[in-house]
């Protein structure tokens, strides 16, 4: 998956959490929102702050350095959508993220 679809589906997942999760954050959702100190990467204090889900964090640490960057974020997102794990959206998959994107869902606001 290309750097672009990475930082669009991160902005529109770390909005969406903010909103759910944080309603201060709510009307602000980029990565750099998130990223404090502004280095390129959500710490796990950082994570927490903004949506307090350490097993989320976890397991979308991919390298394990307590740190979540960018790339990551993107996948765990994309991942989180894949639900046959093939690596690829299928009609379905894509119809499911749609759907929470668009107007008027969970990813919408």
């Amino acid at each position: 998956m290309t750097n672009k679809l990475h930082t669009m589906l991160g902005g529109i997942a770390l909005a969406t959490a903010m909103a759910a999760s944080a309603p201060a954050f709510a009307e602000v959702g980029d990565f750099g929102v998130w990223d404090k100190d502004n280095s390129g990467v959500v710490t796990m204090g950082e994570w927490d702050t903004g949506f307090d889900n350490d097993a989320l964090f976890t397991s979308w640490d991919s390298d394990k350095d307590g740190v979540l960057s960018n790339n990551e974020y993107g996948q765990g997102l994309y991942d989180a959508y894949d639900a046959d794990d093939s690596g690829d959206w299928n009609e379905t998959e894509y119809n499911a993220f749609y759907d929470d994107a668009g107007d008027g869902g969970w990813l919408d606001i």
